[in-house]
């Protein structure tokens, strides 16, 4: 159980700025995406997608509907890497 309750913390914590948890258009800005403005969804995916790359996994899949910047995120992501 004590394992369980670490690993949800792990998932829960709070991150300092500039940490994947907390991502923000201006930080997006600072790395070098310019002229563009991320949407919230936006925002969404890319802390999802770097979650996903902090923890290790060797893949994921942004599935959604077509035009809701699926490569702008990528881009996104790639600047915070």
């Amino acid at each position: 159980m004590d394992h369980i309750l670490r690993q949800l913390n792990k998932l829960t914590k709070t991150k300092a700025t500039g940490d994947h948890y907390s991502i923000s258009q201006e930080y997006c800005q600072e790395l070098g995406l310019k002229n563009v403005a991320l949407r919230s969804h936006q925002l969404e995916g890319l802390k999802w997608l770097s979650e996903c790359h902090e923890r290790g996994q060797h893949g994921c899949i942004l599935g959604d509907e077509m035009g809701l910047g699926k490569t702008l995120q990528s881009i996104a992501l790639l600047l915070y890497l």
